[in-house]
């Protein structure tokens, strides 16, 4: 057995939410975020909130900001579930499956998948995560130092769209990523990277 697997699982308290009982012990200095599943939903929940905002004028001079910030925390989130999978994947069996899921080869299922193992194929899986990377690092370090890809851009301006269910156009938030000359929506990158991350959560987490 190895040492990762001595530790002792996290006990949730109910009033939490639904969460799977998995994951060392850590000291509560994340408010309600406790296991890889909750930082999911606070993902949703922040996803959810970016498309209410982007529509939301009465937000006035500080529309951009509130967006952009948004998307930002959005990507942090993305970005850093690699690290609550690493922690919270635990058991030989729910390791085999997510070694399944994201082709890693030879790993002994006793221990935990190496961080940056579990970076480097879940972004070869779901390329979206490195643009959530770019961003991550970038708002956090000034600059992106390490394969800082300097194609990718971003871009916040005022647009005009219809809202679902909607007849006419009005005022929108446009959110880009711009790819060399292809643009490309950040809500659709937000929630590619999302629908991943929840695969491999249902992949691996214990049955």
């Amino acid at each position: 057995m190895g040492k990762d697997d001595e530790q002792t699982p996290t006990i949730i308290p109910s009033w939490l939410g639904p969460s799977t009982l998995v994951g060392p012990f850590r000291p509560p200095q994340s408010f309600t975020l406790i296991s890889a599943d909750h930082l999911l939903s606070k993902l949703r929940w922040d996803i959810e909130q970016l498309e209410a905002m982007q529509w939301d004028e009465s937000l006035a001079k500080v529309w951009r900001q509130a967006v952009s910030y948004k998307a930002i925390d959005c990507a942090i989130s993305i970005w850093h579930l690699g690290e609550w999978f690493m922690q919270d994947i635990m058991g030989t069996e729910p390791r085999r499956r997510a070694c399944a899921f994201l082709e890693i080869e030879g790993h002994d299922p006793h221990r935990r998948i190496p961080l940056r193992e579990l970076q480097q194929k879940a972004v070869a899986k779901c390329q979206d995560l490195d643009i959530c990377r770019i961003i991550t690092n970038a708002s956090k370090h000034y600059g992106v130092d390490r394969k800082p890809r300097p194609e990718i851009r971003t871009a916040c301006v005022i647009a005009t769209a219809r809202r679902e269910g909607e007849s006419f156009r009005r005022p929108f938030m446009q959110l880009s990523v711009f790819e060399g000359e292809k643009r490309r929506d950040m809500r659709d990158i937000l929630v590619n990277c999302q629908k991943f991350w929840e695969q491999l959560w249902e992949a691996a987490r214990p049955q």
